[in-house]
């Protein structure tokens, strides 16, 4: 037991805090939040004609702490600073929380310091002082905006600035454990929430304030994404988990039991990822609607130098739409229903417009062309505005379809018109009319042969291929079902 001991402390060290860091620290570690104050010199004369820009931003760094304190206690600690949100950071907009940095390399190295860097740019707009908030999560990458608010008064100010990082602020967890469709969560500063009782002085925009983060309401909606790590411990990529929501059940402090949503068979691992780590945000929901975007899942590949085709095809950009897919099927899974809801069809850009839904945030999704499947898909409304889905290019697998269909009607015609012929023949034998039967027998050698219609169907087969698997894969299965029917009839 001592021996145990000792490898113990060589392992943790000899101060518990060490072990308290790695599994406690994270539900009582506040949020550093970085403000980054951009004011117009319109704004700044509204505000204070007499004095400059910087006792403003001294004034708005001590309200908004007091703020924080009154509304959220320990769970923000906020740095105010003058500042404005680089434009020239690159964003995707398929991630929760309206975007994903594109180059991780590109964010500045002063931000490391912080778990959020929120930028509020107050300004006179059509005669009115408004006040926007745009929030960076430094650990996630994301990009969320806040709903804009307008300031009446200059005593408003912090309030309405504090309210601006409020409807922009994103909670963050970590995916703690999986047990089947159960997933717990550990909230970040969930420990630390403020719980204050309202009281009727509380009036206005402060009254409608909820105490953030102190409860997450039971069917609320985060939505996983995975880091990873090199060996050296440097960020490597940030990757949304595609289609897979995890839906608030409930909540006792910081640790949060939800239910795990998905059409992948296997969205999370159980502590198995390695060098990953396993994150979950909560987006916030807008009652707008989506626009779905299909592409290609799996482009043909670029031509090379060399080739008979001298067109040198360049890189696709995955963000790029490199495709038209018009006219696929979009439907709905209703629960408690047996049929699927048509919604529509997409337009000849590939798109169409998810139409947002009271009642759960969580939606299931099929999309289907000539009666068949393509692509079954979780969609959490609200989040995204423009929602890609790669889906295999089902036009290849159509067109061979047309030429089969064409090919085995010609084949039974064979069939029939032999049929016949050979009749024709053995009546003409008995009679002995030695013209008609010549004339029958010239017919039917001219007749297409077997060979000649297998040579067919595998010319056939060699125009049409498509580069994705599953496409592919039906296309030959197609083929194979045709083959059968000509060894049937053509002998």
């Amino acid at each position: 037991m001592r021996r145990l001991f000792f490898i113990f402390l060589s392992i943790f060290g000899f101060c518990p805090e060490s072990l308290l860091s790695a599994e406690t620290l994270w539900e009582w570690a506040p949020y550093r939040i970085n403000v980054q104050i951009d004011l117009t010199e319109e704004a700044a004369l509204f505000l204070c004609p007499h004095e400059r820009g910087t006792a403003i931003l001294e004034e708005i760094d001590r309200s908004l702490r007091q703020e924080a304190r009154n509304w959220v206690g320990g769970l923000w600690e906020i740095e105010v600073g003058a500042g404005r949100f680089p434009e020239g950071l690159r964003f995707e907009t398929s991630l929760p929380g309206t975007a994903l940095v594109n180059d991780p390399g590109a964010v500045p190295e002063s931000w490391a310091g912080f778990d959020k860097v929120v930028f509020v740019r107050i300004e006179i707009v059509s005669g009115e002082l408004r006040v926007k908030s745009r929030e960076f999560d430094v650990r996630t990458q994301t990009v969320s905006n806040g709903v804009p608010q307008i300031v009446y008064t200059p005593p408003e100010l912090a309030g309405s600035v504090f309210e601006a990082m409020r409807s922009s602020f994103v909670p963050l967890a970590k995916i703690e454990s999986i047990k089947a469709q159960e997933v717990i969560l550990r909230l970040r500063g969930g420990e630390l929430a403020r719980k204050r009782e309202r009281t009727p002085e509380d009036s206005g925009a402060v009254a409608a304030l909820d105490c953030p983060f102190e409860r997450i309401e039971p069917g609320s909606v985060f939505v996983p994404l995975l880091r990873s790590f090199r060996r050296n411990g440097e960020l490597e990529a940030i990757q949304p988990v595609p289609w897979t929501a995890l839906a608030v059940e409930s909540q006792e402090g910081s640790r949060i039991v939800s239910r795990l949503e998905s059409t992948l068979q296997v969205p999370l691992r159980n502590r198995g990822r390695g060098r990953t780590e396993q994150l979950a945000l909560l987006p916030r929901i807008q009652p707008e609607p989506t626009r779905l975007v299909l592409q290609p899942r799996n482009p043909p590949a670029p031509k090379k130098r060399g080739t008979a085709d001298k067109k040198v095809v360049p890189p696709v950009d995955p963000g790029q739409r490199i495709a038209f897919l018009p006219k696929y099927v979009i439907s709905e899974s209703i629960p408690d229903n047996e049929n699927d809801l048509f919604l529509g069809e997409t337009d000849i850009n590939g798109m169409f417009s998810i139409p947002y839904r009271e009642g759960n945030p969580i939606r299931y999704f099929f999309v289907k062309q000539e009666g068949v499947l393509l692509a079954r898909f979780l969609l959490v409304q609200g989040v995204y505005t423009e929602y890609p889905l790669p889906i295999p290019d089902d036009a290849v697998r159509v067109a061979a379809e047309g030429a089969l269909i064409g090919l085995q009607e010609e084949v039974i015609d064979l069939t029939a018109r032999k049929a016949i012929l050979v009749g024709q023949i053995e009546k003409y034998t008995a009679k002995g009319d030695n013209e008609s039967l010549a004339k029958a027998q010239r017919e039917i050698q001219r007749l297409k042969t077997k060979e000649q219609i297998v040579a067919q169907l595998e010319a056939e087969k060699q125009r049409h291929r498509s580069p994705d698997p599953l496409v592919q894969r039906r296309i030959e299965i197609m083929f194979e079902n045709t083959k059968t029917i000509i060894n049937q009839n053509l002998k």
